[in-house]
């Protein structure tokens, strides 16, 4: 079976192949199958061959594995986070001229936070206070979009902080003279 890769780059190092698609990078485990199974890659495809015919049940398993691996890449979710309150930004910076890695986010603490980015989270500031998350992977994107919002939840008063675009916050009323 051949399994074709849309605009998806692969290489491997050591017992790991890694995919580079367009909204992220991921990577698959060979370390098990690589004695038994014969990868082929090229341009736009990747070809199992396998050594041993008792062997076949388990190739099928891998490509079903490495098909799903590559329509997860194919997928992109997304999440807006906006940063509301007074002096509150955020940017993105450079970490040893590598592409943007680090989030900056300045939200009310006596220091500026750094946070280190995932790699397979993309993240754009599309305003200084209005943050793009890009991820083919679901579950990491809402765990740190999760982490992110628990760094400055709204104010119940004032709605302060760190929210998701869409969310409602219903604020407490303040006193009236």
């Amino acid at each position: 079976m051949i399994i074709v890769l849309n605009k998806t780059k692969i290489f491997f190092y050591k017992d790991h192949a890694f995919f580079i698609g367009k909204s992220g990078l991921t990577n698959f485990s060979i370390a098990s199958i690589s004695s038994s199974l014969q990868i082929l890659v090229g341009k736009s495809f990747i070809k199992l061959l396998v050594s041993n015919q008792n062997l076949y049940n388990a190739k099928n398993f891998i490509l079903e594995k490495l098909s799903c691996t590559l329509t997860k890449l194919s997928a992109v979710y997304t999440k807006k986070i906006l940063i509301s309150g007074i002096g509150f930004r955020c940017w993105l910076y450079k970490n040893n001229n590598l592409n943007y890695n680090n989030l900056a986010l300045k939200i009310g603490f006596s220091r500026d936070l750094c946070i280190q980015l995932p790699l397979c989270i993309k993240v754009i500031t599309l305003k200084p206070t209005l943050i793009l998350l890009k991820s083919f992977d679901k579950i990491k994107l809402n765990q740190f979009a999760g982490f992110l919002h628990s760094l400055r939840s709204p104010d119940v008063y004032k709605g302060k902080g760190l929210q998701y675009v869409g969310h409602k916050i219903s604020l407490k009323p303040g006193k009236h003279k």
